[in-house]
Order: C-alpha cells, then sequence, then structure tokens
C-alpha cells in the first residue's frame, strides 16, 4: 500500500474505516436490532449448522429431511462456528464472528482487486473505489450472514492472479477458480465467461497467460465436481433442489431481465437510498450503466491497444455481468440482494478500465461524482435492510406454546432455530422431499404425508405466490383456518391450522411423492 499514491491511499482508507465502524456498531447492537440486519436465508445456515455439527447430517428439520440446498463452504464454515460456539445463549457471539470474517474478507477482497487494476488501469483505480468500493452493499451485505463475502473474495483473488505475471500471484487464480463453486454454485457462469473471453485473446496472449488460464478452468471443473458429488450425496441429484426450486419458480413467473438486474442494483446502484426508500430497483442503474456504455464507446481505440492480460480481465468482466444479468433474470424473485456477489469484482474492473481509459477532462467530473455518490451510499447503508425486530419474540411465542410440536412454514429459517425446531420448510430451498409436490401443484399432500397440522407464516404471502409454492389449486387455502398463538394475538404471530383429515380426502393424496427414506421414517397410507 506504501507503494500507492496517495489520493488513493486516502479514498482506500474510507472503506476500510467503513467497515470497521459498521462492523463495531452491528456487535454492540441488542440481539433484536441484529435482526433486523439478517435475511430469513441466514437462519437456514444456522439451522443447517447446528443440525450438521449434530449428527453429520445436513437436514433443516432434525433429520427428518435431507437438504443439498446451501453453498457448500459457507455450509460447512456455519457447521463449525456452531459446533465450536454452540448453544442459543451465544448466538449473538456467533452473529459478531461471521461479521468479522465477512468484513476481512471484503477488505481483502477490497486490497486483492486495487493491486489487480495496476498498470494500465491504474489512473481508473480511484473511481473504481468511489463507485463500486464505497457502494452502499459493501458495508451492509457482510453483516447478513451469508456467502456473499466468500463470493467476492474469490473472484476478486481469481481477478489478482491472472491480472500478475510470474508465480508470486498468479497461483492464486487456479485457487479462487476451485473454491468459486463452492462459495457460490453460479460461479460457474462467470467462469463460462472467462472461458469465451480466453477463447477470444488466445492468439494474443503469452505462454504463462495461457498456461494459468488453462489450469484456472481446469480447477474450476474440479471444484465443480466436488460440489456437484457432495450434492449428489445427499440428494442423488446431478443439481441441488434449492437450484431445481428457483428454476421452477421462474418457469411460473416467466422471464424477467429486471430481476437479473436488481441485485446489483441493491448493492452498486447510485444511491442506495432510490432502492431502499422509494424502491426503484433496476431502475437506478440506468445512470452507471450509461455512463460506461459512453466510457466504452470513447475509449474503444484504447481498448484494443491494451496488453494480453488487462483486455483478457475487461473483457471477462464486462460478459460476466451482462451474463450474471440474463442468468439471474430466469430465477426471478430468487434472486436477492446477496446475489450481487459475483458483480464486485467485474463492475470494479470495468469501471477501474474505462476510467482510466478515458479522456483527461473527464477524470475530475468521473471523481465528483463518485465522491457524491460514495457519500450518498455511505450514509444511508447505516440503515438496516429489513424491520425484524419482531422476529425473535414471534419464534420465542412459536416455541413456548406446547401444543405446537410440529409445524411448516415457507419463511422458516428463524421460526425453526430460534422456535425450537418445530418448522419444517415448505417452499423446496432447503427441504429436497417437497419439490415433486410443488411442480405437481400438491402443497396440500405433502401437509398430509407429513402430518403437519400448523403453518406459521403470512397467508397473504402465500397468496401471492402461490402457485410457486404448489397451491394454486385452492384446495389448501379452503381448508385453513387461523389460529392464535398461546401468548400472540390473532394475527401475530400468524398462524393456520390445517384441516389434514379433509384434505387428506383428495384423491391425488393417495400417490406419496416423498424420498424413500421419509416414506421409510414416517410410513403413510390413506386413511392413516
Amino acid at each position: 500500500m506504501s507503494s500507492w499514491p496517495c489520493a488513493l491511499r486516502l479514498v482506500f482508507l474510507v472503506p476500510l474505516a467503513a467497515l470497521v465502524a459498521a462492523v463495531t456498531r452491528f456487535a454492540m447492537l441488542p440481539f433484536t436490532a441484529k435482526m433486523s440486519y439478517l435475511p430469513d436465508d441466514a437462519f437456514y445456515y444456522f439451522q443447517l449448522g447446528r443440525q450438521h455439527a449434530r449428527d453429520g447430517l445436513w437436514s433443516f428439520d432434525r433429520g427428518q429431511t435431507l437438504t443439498s440446498g446451501f453453498h457448500l463452504l459457507f455450509g460447512y464454515v456455519v457447521s463449525f462456528v456452531e459446533a465450536t460456539w454452540p448453544g442459543d445463549a451465544r448466538l449473538d457471539q456467533r452473529l459478531t464472528l461471521l461479521a468479522v470474517l465477512a468484513a476481512l474478507l471484503t477488505a481483502g477482497s477490497l486490497v486483492a482487486l486495487v493491486r489487480a487494476t495496476d498498470g494500465p488501469f491504474a489512473r481508473g483505480r480511484l473511481a473504481a473505489l468511489l463507485y463500486v468500493g464505497c457502494a452502499g452493499g459493501i458495508f451492509i451485505l457482510p453483516l447478513q450472514a451469508m456467502e456473499w463475502p466468500l463470493a467476492v473474495a474469490a473472484s476478486s483473488f481469481a481477478v489478482l492472479g491472472l491480472s500478475r505475471e510470474g508465480r508470486r500471484f498468479s497461483w492464486l487464480a487456479p485457487l479462487a477458480f476451485f473454491l468459486g463453486p463452492m462459495c457460490r454454485f453460479d460461479f460457474t457462469a462467470t467462469a463460462a465467461c472467462f472461458a469465451i473471453a480466453t477463447l477470444g485473446g488466445w492468439r494474443k496472449m503469452d505462454r504463462e497467460l495461457r498456461r494459468v488460464a488453462l489450469l484456472s478452468l481446469a480447477a474450476c471443473a474440479l471444484g465443480t465436481l466436488v460440489v456437484t458429488l457432495h450434492t449428489y450425496a445427499i440428494s442423488g441429484t446431478l443439481l441441488s433442489t434449492s437450484a431445481r426450486t428457483k428454476s421452477f419458480w421462474g418457469s411460473v413467473e416467466g422471464y424477467h431481465l429486471t430481476y437479473g438486474i436488481e441485485p446489483s442494483s441493491y448493492a452498486f446502484g447510485p444511491f442506495l437510498l432510490l432502492t431502499r426508500t422509494l424502491d426503484l430497483g433496476p431502475a437506478t442503474l440506468i445512470v452507471p450503466v450509461l455512463l460506461l456504455a459512453s466510457l466504452a464507446w470513447t475509449a474503444r481505440a484504447g481498448i484494443r491497444a491494451l496488453p494480453a492480460r488487462q483486455r483478457l480481465l475487461l473483457a471477462w468482466s464486462a460478459l460476466s455481468i451482462a451474463v450474471l444479468a440474463v442468468t439471474y433474470g430466469r430465477v426471478g424473485l430468487a434472486a436477492q440482494c446477496w446475489y450481487s456477489a459475483l458483480f464486485v469484482a467485474p463492475f470494479f474492473v470495468v469501471t477501474a478500465g474505462l476510467a482510466a481509459l478515458a479522456p483527461v477532462r473527464a477524470q475530475r467530473p468521473l471523481l465528483v461524482i463518485g465522491a457524491l455518490v460514495a457519500a450518498a451510499n455511505l450514509w444511508t447503508a447505516r440503515s438496516p435492510v429489513w424491520n425484524n425486530e419482531t422476529v425473535a419474540a414471534d419464534c420465542r411465542l412459536l416455541a413456548d406454546d406446547p401444543t405446537i410440536t410440529r409445524a411448516g412454514a415457507w419463511n422458516a429459517g428463524s421460526r425453526s432455530y430460534l422456535g425450537d425446531e418445530k418448522v419444517m420448510n415448505l417452499d423446496g430451498l432447503v427441504n429436497d422431499d417437497i419439490y415433486p409436490y410443488l411442480v405437481a401443484d400438491r402443497l396440500h399432500c405433502y401437509l398430509v404425508h407429513e402430518r403437519i397440522p400448523l403453518v406459521t407464516d403470512s397467508m397473504g404471502w402465500f397468496d401471492a405466490r402461490a402457485r410457486m409454492l404448489g397451491g394454486s389449486s385452492g384446495v389448501f387455502r379452503k381448508n385453513v383456518q387461523p389460529y392464535v398463538v398461546r401468548g400472540g394475538t390473532a394475527d401475530h404471530p400468524p398462524a393456520w391450522k390445517v384441516d389434514l383429515e379433509a384434505l387428506a380426502k383428495q384423491p391425488e393424496c393417495a400417490i406419496d411423492l416423498r424420498s424413500q427414506r421419509s416414506r421409510m421414517l414416517r410410513p403413510w397410507t390413506p386413511g392413516s
């Protein structure tokens, strides 16, 4: 860092200081306030990690069902943390530990990206730090206890390994490509983009760069094989049920490119406030996309004159941004803000590269606008994404109600982990058994076969997604009644009593679609 220009060092200290401040503030918050920084999906990992630490099973519901619906590396990290610091009393400590680790990975990723954009891109690193390094998502997403920082680190260190000549850094690229699919399986999409970019620039690459590129692709293939075999060992399928479920949701919703753009807009929109407060979503990307497009047009001659390594990185990054947006458009509403992980490194490289090639007269306006954008993002990143401060209390009510011994929910993460593990997952993300029921539109039959008498979730949330959740026939909806949890109110926490006897009379429920393992553990026959 001592060799960096003074301005770069000063600006780089801003995201580092903001990360330290964000994690320190998060650590000092009471547990109920921390909940507003955590998505429900984070508790999927906590529950899976607790079960795996307990008996070696990847299960969300005390071993009743199995699941491969998680990203491999972070799943094992959470399992290790749960095994090392077990107990509900230490949950607050575990959240702080995960936030600290995430911040360290994020800071290391920014260091790697700044070092990777030396040389021809050096003049644009300051702009990249302002637009990407100081984006709101950089300070919010590490607090969410998700796989985001691991995926950011994998792609960032891959860029660093490919950017430098010699063996001092080049070994990082194959290692990052190997771990990438384990951090987020959709890293394979960026690897495919890298293969295309490599093929396009093959003739102008030197021997060393060709060797590193081929080793990286081979390492990614090996990492993909590891994930696939791990999935097959759990589920007997080559693709995790979580991925299959999201693909099914996409087929129901239809294709929407805006959903694919939205994850990056949450993290890298020019003003995070517009996304989170005014809900403009992907519209917030119009300004930076137009800016990058105009810079690319003016810099087209400079791009052609770049050395092979920088041209490869720029082509790979630009292609990754486009392909990820198109790919995430397929999974629809499932594409959440933590899906922005694989956009970080490409956005940084593209911003640095195009800013470095921009005309001198454009440099100062770029930096001034970048400073304003960074200031806005730093300010709005102080607020949590969700308003979940009552979730812990609601889950406590579920845990303390002795009449509730078995329930189901779509947003089941916190309800299970904090609710005495009574809740099974009904949306298919961490429950392999329910997938065929969702596709067949037979949610009600799954409740019958698993003898789940209660649903503890918002029915309004279900009604907006009935076909995605296997209940568009209306049979399930007609056979539930409001249930008041002991100590709660009529709608807080939401709960619904299921008429299993009426549902069991439906002729389609004579067919048990669960896995052989579940049928053996919990046999069901018509009339039972």
